[in-house]
């Protein structure tokens, strides 16, 4: 029997190329790649250091994780981690004011959950949630 003529691959031929014409026609959207997002914050008041956001969004909600706030100060690559959270779902963004050069508040209305406070030795930050998570 030849293997071209016989039914049987032929029905192996047809069923490989239906697999294919369905795969390639899938409407599902593509795995999102992870975007980095690292920010400066805007502030008022002035200082020598600059408070950054850094976070990786890898949803199409632009929901992540956490969100890692961290200073650094002028011409210097040193980070210095100051807190870190869980946003709440209204993506609020802090509302930062240099007291003084080396004083820093942050405020939020709300965030999901604290994941880490740093101590910070050089300055002083305080951060202040208004609505603060409720405990696990």
């Amino acid at each position: 029997m030849n293997i071209i003529s016989g039914k049987f691959p032929l029905r192996w031929i047809a069923a490989l190329c239906w697999l294919m014409i369905v795969g390639c026609s899938n409407d599902e959207p593509p795995v999102q790649d992870c975007v980095h997002d690292d920010r400066e914050v805007p502030a008022s008041g002035a200082s020598d250091y600059v408070l950054h956001t850094e976070e990786t969004i890898c949803d199409n909600f632009a929901h992540s994780d956490t969100v890692l706030l961290y200073l650094v100060k002028r011409g210097e690559a040193r980070r210095i981690e100051v807190f870190e959270y869980v946003p709440a779902m209204t993506r609020d963004e802090p509302r930062v004011t240099w007291v003084s050069p080396g004083r820093l508040r942050i405020d939020f209305r709300a965030v999901e959950s604290v994941v880490k406070t740093y101590q910070v030795n050089e300055l002083q930050v305080n951060i202040y949630v208004a609505t603060p998570p409720p405990r696990p």
